[in-house]
């Protein structure tokens, strides 16, 4: 089952959090704001600075901002910054991994996928994923996939 870490979903919730305010939150207003650990979400503004997301302000009126604009980030510049490079099946990104990909009918298919996933998770933006309903206002949203016939 493909399944992001909890590192990654608290990111995504910290990440749409900011897209939401313009102004610079300390980390312990996001922590607050979203329900998280003080020392997780420290560690998670660490690696998303680290990975030129959010900028980092000092000074007493500092704190994180995005470094961008939330339409100009993608769902899979998030999950990269914090997961690594995303591959489906070890022998998409690592050929070594696998001794039957050489021989496996199946590995050409995987790669497909994986392209597709790469490419929808960079069509998803920040600002899409900030502009969805919160659970309590859920409503029907649509977000596109492209249909792709192999």
């Amino acid at each position: 089952m493909l399944k992001i870490t909890r590192e990654t979903d608290y990111a995504l919730l910290i990440m749409t959090h900011l897209a939401k305010h313009d102004d610079a939150k300390s980390a312990s207003q996001i922590s607050s704001e979203c329900h998280l650990s003080p020392a997780f979400t420290s560690k998670i503004l660490k690696i998303l600075t680290k990975e030129s997301l959010l900028a980092s302000i000092r000074g007493s009126q500092g704190g994180y901002l995005l470094n961008k604009k939330p339409e100009d980030i993608s769902l899979l510049e998030i999950l990269v910054a914090i997961e690594g490079p995303m591959s489906i099946n070890d022998c998409v990104g690592d050929h070594s991994a696998c001794e039957r990909s050489q021989h496996c009918e199946l590995t050409s298919h995987w790669a497909l996928i994986n392209q597709i996933l790469l490419r929808e998770f960079s069509n998803i933006s920040l600002a899409s994923l900030a502009a969805l309903p919160h659970r309590e206002r859920q409503r029907e949203v649509v977000i596109p996939i492209t249909k792709v016939t192999v």
